[in-house]
């Protein structure tokens, strides 16, 4: 993942290392890197805030400080946190929890997560929220892709947090708050 206005790349290290380089993209050198303690595995970027956040295919959603080049804070979420997407207009941060069949909501500015949303459609179908995760920041709509083609284009009432359209398609949008 890269930081447009710090021009620095983030790049997660899965395996052994358990870390995160840091890329200076001007001199293609890396400047730093950060241990994790656990297996990194996604990685988005609010570049207002240049908070950098790490997922790590279990339930841990690490905070970097783009800064400092440390880790400020780790966040606990429901299943295992894979996917990752932030949108830096609300400053809110959304991970898909595959083995809970839900999405996690984090407020980027109290690192709190706010919500857990159970992906099912009015049948109690389950929708997996397996593949990916992509926040439209105009429009506040959030996008998971999912692995069977059945699953529809569900949007949320984010008041509520209750489905309030089906829509069919090959992926969700729901209006984030």
């Amino acid at each position: 993942a890269i930081n447009p206005l710090t021009n620095r790349v983030y790049v997660a290290n899965h395996g052994v290392s358990e870390n995160v380089s840091v890329i200076d993209a001007d001199t293609d050198e890396v400047i730093k890197t950060i241990r994790l303690g656990h297996f990194p595995r996604r990685i988005a970027i609010n570049p207002l805030t240049n908070r950098i956040y790490i997922s790590d295919g279990e339930n841990i959603i690490s905070v970097i400080d783009g800064d400092a080049h440390s880790v400020v804070d780790k966040i606990k979420v429901n299943g295992n946190a894979l996917n990752i997407a932030v949108n830096p207009l609300t400053n809110r941060i959304y991970t898909t929890n595959p083995n809970a069949d839900s999405i996690s909501v984090i407020d980027g500015d109290t690192n709190q997560l706010i919500d857990s949303i159970k992906m099912k459609k009015p049948s109690d179908i389950v929708v997996n929220p397996k593949f990916g995760i992509a926040v439209n920041q105009i429009t506040n709509l959030i996008y998971v892709a999912s692995e069977n083609s059945y699953y529809h284009k569900t949007l949320l009432d984010f008041k509520n947090l209750s489905v309030f359209q089906i829509v069919q398609g090959k992926y969700l949008a729901i209006p984030a708050f």
